[in-house]
């Protein structure tokens, strides 16, 4: 499943992106349209493939606040509502991984894939600034917090 956790990734990002201008739409169902469009299109996911997913949108959920207050707290220069929408959903997908790590998903990996998916998706600078803001969360807030524990 390992090779599958860059483009269940993609899908989250997409997912919260998407959630910005559909609001009406509930935000599991956006996700699950995601992965089974993949599905139907390219290559059926496995189950644990998906509840991956699944918990990783669950998280960045219920890290939303946190997530925002410390980006907002290590970004000075902006306000958060001001990044673009792309860099808030890439923000909030890996500080939430760096909170509540889910099994052999170490910080290391979490802030190198937030950086590829700024690199894919953001604007010229938008893996240095990632880059900066998740390497200064987590050597300033959780260095020394088993961050390698399996939170799901």
């Amino acid at each position: 499943m390992s090779q599958n956790r860059h483009l269940l990734r993609i899908f989250v990002m997409q997912t919260l992106f998407e959630s910005k201008f559909r609001p009406e739409l509930k935000i599991d169902d956006i996700l699950l349209r995601h992965m089974n469009e993949y599905s139907e299109q390219k290559k059926a996911l496995s189950e644990d493939s998906k509840v991956f997913a699944l918990n990783l949108l669950g998280n960045t959920q219920a890290c939303e606040e946190k997530s925002i207050q410390l980006v907002s707290q290590y970004a000075t220069e902006w306000a958060f509502a001001e990044l673009p929408i792309i860099e808030q959903a890439i923000l909030k997908l890996a500080v939430s991984e760096l909170l509540m790590p889910q099994k052999g998903v170490p910080a290391a990996v979490a802030i190198n894939e937030a950086i590829e998916l700024a690199k894919e998706y953001g604007s010229d600078n938008s893996g240095k600034f990632i880059n900066g803001v998740l390497s200064s969360i987590f050597k300033q807030e959780l260095h020394g917090q088993s961050t390698n524990s399996a939170g799901n």
